[in-house]
């Protein structure tokens, strides 16, 4: 017959071994983690490093189309005003600014019937900068899902190993 001996029946020092033993594998069990996390966390700022440098040449993307929008309109402005008083008549620049113009109101609904977002300066940018990080993660072979794993990863095994000191 088989006796089950709880933790209270053991003798003191035999308690004492197991509580060494536990504690002694605890620590192991702790350095090992901290290893994992050491490697996870070297990965994980290489692929930050590289993460920051793309979302910087992302998020100035939306502005350099906007620098390009702003200098198509000033030459346009310019233009149709050396044609209006220096080289045509009004009587002939007149319709073509009202085409010009009323040519920005069909892109707009062409854009929101394409999209389904209104065409206001934000949601142009929310959708530049998508495209633009979509294309350049791709170029540069960055695993997004990668990164966002090993974050979470990070996290997670500093969490528990900060838990892990306590005992």
């Amino acid at each position: 017959m088989m006796r089950r001996l709880s933790g209270s029946s053991l003798p003191m020092a035999a308690r004492r071994c197991v509580a060494t033993i536990g504690s002694a594998s605890l620590v192991v069990h702790r350095e090992k983690m901290k290893d994992e996390l050491a490697k996870s966390k070297s990965a994980w700022r290489d692929m930050h490093a590289q993460k920051q440098e793309l979302d910087r040449r992302i998020q100035a993307h939306p502005e350099n189309v906007a620098r390009g929008i702003f200098a198509f309109i000033a030459l346009q402005n310019a233009v149709l005003f050396e044609w209006t008083f220096f080289r045509f008549d009004w009587n002939l620049v007149e319709p073509i600014t009202y085409l010009l113009g009323y040519s920005t109101m069909w892109l707009g609904i062409a854009c929101f019937f394409s999209s389904g977002k209104e065409w206001t300066y934000d949601s142009m940018r929310a959708s530049l900068v998508e495209r633009q990080r979509r294309k350049v993660f791709s170029n540069a072979s960055f695993d997004e899902k990668r990164y966002d794993d090993l974050t979470i990863r990070v996290g997670d095994l500093e969490e528990r190993i900060k838990s892990l000191e306590n005992l």
